[in-house]
């Protein structure tokens, strides 16, 4: 298992797609940091009531464009770097030379794993950046709900953790963020199940993604939708309910496609 997860591990975080992947998302929050967090940083200077890192960091900006696209797009950046390895495995053949030497189950285990963390570490370092370099522009006040200036309302997922312990709040939600990241990503392995492209294989996490928006814009639930539910200034009201069973769902299908492929005597393209 280990000698499967080094080599799953290089491929997937050694090579120009990954780099490629994080340059982007750092991109998307530079982007956002010189258009709203930078212009400002005289305001502390006026007198007033100083802005928060809690309140203008990319992933409490309601307002912007930036933080929308970014949860919009991660999807396909998570996705850039491995996802279409397994198809590659597969298309080429090179999957028999290794479940013919080796046990088939640890790497498809492998495989499962290294494209969770992938997802998770594209989707949330990115974050991390934006709140760090948020931080050398507005102190870090503890965020007050009488001021008006914090997205979080008594209604939201944590709220008074997030006016009492703010920072345990963004843990939280980083974490919650990387294993929904981590695990939307893995549906390009399971998606060689049905599809013989590597080009749509690559898009299926953000096609799942986008289906599950498009669907509870449908019936009118948006507060229901990743896309929504995942940024960590809690857009609409949602319940802890609803995303634990979205994220059980996802679980179980990773679970019933690994033991299908384990199960499996061959893999490959008929």
């Amino acid at each position: 298992m280990r000698r499967y997860l080094c080599l799953e591990f290089k491929r997937a975080f050694c090579n120009i797609n990954f780099i490629l992947a994080i340059a982007i998302a750092f991109g998307i929050c530079i982007w956002h940091f010189i258009e709203n967090v930078w212009k400002y940083r005289n305001y502390i200077l006026d007198g007033t009531y100083p802005l928060s890192a809690f309140e203008k960091w990319i992933g409490a900006d309601m307002s912007s464009l930036q933080p929308l696209l970014y949860f919009l797009l991660i999807p396909i950046l998570c996705a850039l770097p491995y996802a279409r390895s397994f198809y590659f495995d597969v298309k080429s053949g090179f999957i028999i030379q290794l479940i013919t030497r080796e046990n088939k189950e640890k790497y498809i285990a492998a495989k499962f794993i290294i494209a969770f963390l992938n997802g998770a570490v594209i989707a949330v370092i990115p974050l991390i950046g934006d709140f760090i370099m948020t931080n050398t522009v507005f102190p870090a006040i503890i965020p007050q709900s009488g001021t008006g200036f914090f997205s979080i309302c008594d209604t939201r997922i944590w709220a008074e953790l997030f006016y009492t312990h703010p920072y345990v709040y963004l843990m939280l939600y980083g974490l919650m963020d990387a294993v929904f990241f981590g695990l939307f990503n893995t549906i390009a392995i399971w998606a060689v199940t049905f599809i013989n492209n590597g080009f749509w294989i690559t898009l299926m996490p953000f096609l799942s993604y986008a289906f599950i928006y498009c669907m509870f814009t449908f019936v009118d639930m948006l507060q229901y939708a990743p896309v929504f539910f995942l940024q960590p200034n809690q857009t609409f009201k949602t319940a802890i309910e609803a995303e634990l069973f979205e994220l059980l769902i996802l679980v179980l299908l990773n679970v019933f496609f690994y033991l299908w492929y384990a199960k499996r005597e061959r893999i490959n393209y008929e």
